[in-house]
């Protein structure tokens, strides 16, 4: 798995925090489900130790099968949000009932439907594959308690979980990374 992260300019002339992950491996099933996530941590509590941490969270499942080949639309990608302490790596259930009393309707995080941002990729001769979830995240939003700021680093962890169908609850393949960090640059102006 690999991601990306950059500040973008969206529509309005606000910037944005665009965030690509990407999932690798052999060639895909049909109608199996590959999900991709990442966790923010939120700063505020990070030298607190009478709190548990809590995270900002979204998740990507993508449903292989020739549609979504030809193009990933909502018909068979699934976004989710999430805020609360559990992390998704341990989560148990199926790709839509993970953490389901974390999930939240209203958050931070949009899904880029751009086939140039999400898309599959699949080749047979070399039997690899791909899914890419690109989401984007305003700076200040009020459905986040983590404000993005120049110059400002982040704690995350992302992670992969690929299951048999919609209605397995134990992934067939799962990975996650341990804390990493990222740095939004003062020269993002924002």
């Amino acid at each position: 798995m690999t991601g990306n992260y950059s500040v973008v300019t969206n529509l309005l002339g606000d910037q944005d925090l665009e965030i690509q992950l990407r999932l690798h491996h052999g060639l895909q099933n049909s109608n199996w489900m590959y999900m991709v996530y990442i966790q923010m941590a939120n700063p505020e509590l990070k030298d607190v130790v009478e709190l548990p941490m809590t995270y900002e969270s979204f998740s990507c499942t993508i449903r292989y099968n020739d549609a979504s080949l030809a193009q990933v639309t909502n018909s068979n990608v699934w976004p989710y949000g999430y805020k609360g302490t559990t992390l998704l790596t341990y989560a148990l259930g199926t790709h839509n009932s993970l953490n389901v009393d974390e999930k939240v309707e209203d958050h931070p995080y949009e899904m880029e439907y751009n086939p140039k941002k999400t898309f599959i990729t699949s080749d047979p001769g070399s039997e690899e594959g791909t899914e890419q979830c690109t989401c984007v995240r305003d700076f200040e939003t009020i459905w986040s308690d983590i404000p993005l700021k120049a110059g400002r680093s982040y704690d995350f962890i992302a992670g992969f979980k690929v299951f048999k169908s919609s209605g397995f609850s134990t992934p067939a393949a799962k990975g996650f990374s341990e804390t990493l960090q990222f740095t939004i640059l003062d020269k993002a102006n924002v």
